[in-house]
């Protein structure tokens, strides 16, 4: 039977008619949950505002389900009888109440909502946050200002962003330009568009470059110059490959510069931070690189290594070429010690199959080899390794096959 009356009211709701207002408000008191849940979504599609009182009192039905859809009803009836009720229903006990509550009151945009808003904006519930931030941006009110700046600052309340802009203040113009430098790609992509929305432009400085950035116009960073150094090295940092790489080639077109920053780069605790820097100082060909690319020659990481010594390569610097000398030595060294006690592995020292599991360490120590010095110090570590293991020396050519030039 609840089930007749429930589909009694859906249909009513879907015809629209105001001749059905007074019947479905009658159903508010039917004692079927999802019958009251029906009248109630469809007196709030009718609209009409004979429904508003009746819908403000099932704010306080004992059915969340049922406070939720009158919540919602009456912001689509947009009455200001209903500020009052909805400032109570945000301290509703159940979360999503409380959000539809925090919407209807933006959409009626009562400046007596405000100050409850800006509580509900400090909710342990980011997406109540939200809902408040967008009904504060809807009032429009300048006492949400500085409580919308905190929320989009200290907590990260995308909403926050367009709401300052709907308010219209000029002090919400300095949050969103400090927003282009955050930490979240979220909160820096949404300042960005606020900003665009705002009419705001780049300058010639950090800001304007973390623009760009986000934009992915590298070129304006490069026409920046020294001032978008900073901003290049954070997203050098970035875990996007299609951020890494555009930024250090922006920092190489900067050129000296950047020199210093990539520099402390080296030292960085990502392998992939270090690796994009020793690359970038080997292509300025600043010689103030040219220590601290010695110092990298020793790195924990064999890329970095790699890229150390190949920018090192770079150089005229007799620093740079003893201490790839020796750097060529160890290397050297070190792989056909390995390569040595690999193939020891294997019955009589006869290798791998190509292209095998197996092989591929073989092949790393290969690839090593030629990030060091190419074909020739290949050669080198060949010849030394087909003096202390001549039967294996025929594999290893083939197993070594299309690395840095070499045809076995």
């Amino acid at each position: 039977m609840g089930s007749v009356r429930q589909g009694a009211a859906y249909g009513l709701g879907k015809i629209g008619d105001v001749r059905a207002v007074e019947p479905l408000i009658a159903t508010l008191k039917d004692s079927e949950k999802s019958v009251r849940q029906e009248a109630v979504e469809a007196l709030g599609k009718i609209g009409d505002v004979r429904a508003v009182e009746p819908l403000i009192a099932a704010l306080k039905d004992r059915e969340k389900s049922v406070r939720l859809a009158a919540a919602n009803a009456v912001g689509m009836i947009v009455d200001a009888r209903a500020v009052e009720p909805l400032i109570g229903a945000l301290k509703d006990g159940n979360i999503l109440v409380v959000q539809a509550a925090a919407e209807a009151l933006g959409k009626i945009g009562d400046v007596r909502a405000v100050e409850p808003l800006i509580a509900a904006l400090k909710s342990w519930n980011y997406l109540t946050a939200e809902e408040a931030a967008e009904a504060l941006g809807e009032i429009g009110d300048t006492r949400a200002i500085e409580p919308l700046i905190a929320a989009f600052k200290n907590r990260k309340v995308i909403a926050a962003a367009r709401a300052l802009r709907k308010v219209g203040d000029a002090r919400g113009v300095e949050p969103l330009i400090a927003a282009l430098k955050d930490s979240a790609s979220d909160a820096r992509f949404r300042a960005a568009k606020e900003l665009d929305e705002m009419g705001w432009r780049p300058g010639e400085d950090e800001s304007g470059a973390a623009y760009w950035i986000i934009r992915e116009k590298w070129h304006k960073c490069i026409e920046i110059g020294a001032a978008a150094v900073e901003p290049l090295m954070a997203a050098l940092k970035e875990s996007a490959i299609t951020v890494r790489l555009p930024a250090k080639d922006a920092l190489v077109s900067i050129g000296g510069a950047a020199v210093e920053p990539l520099i402390g780069a080296l030292k960085d605790g990502d392998r992939l931070v270090r690796e994009a820097a020793a690359e970038a100082l080997g292509k300025i060909g600043d010689a103030r690189a040219v220590e601290p690319l010695i110092a990298a020659l020793k790195d924990s990481d064999e890329s970095v290594r790699g890229e150390a010594a190949e920018a090192l390569g770079k150089f005229g610097d007799v620093r740079a070429v003893e201490s790839l000398v020796a750097a060529r030595a160890e290397v050297i060294r070190d792989a056909v010690g390995r390569l040595v006690r690999l193939y020891g592995t294997t019955p009589g020292g006869q290798g791998f199959v190509t292209g095998s599991a197996e092989a591929v360490p073989v092949r790393e120590i290969g690839k090593r080899i030629a990030a060091l010095g190419g074909f020739k110090l290949m050669l080198e570590a060949h010849k030394q390794f087909a003096s202390q293991m001549p039967r294996s020396a025929r594999n290893l050519e083939m197993v070594w096959d299309g690395i840095g030039g070499w045809a076995g």
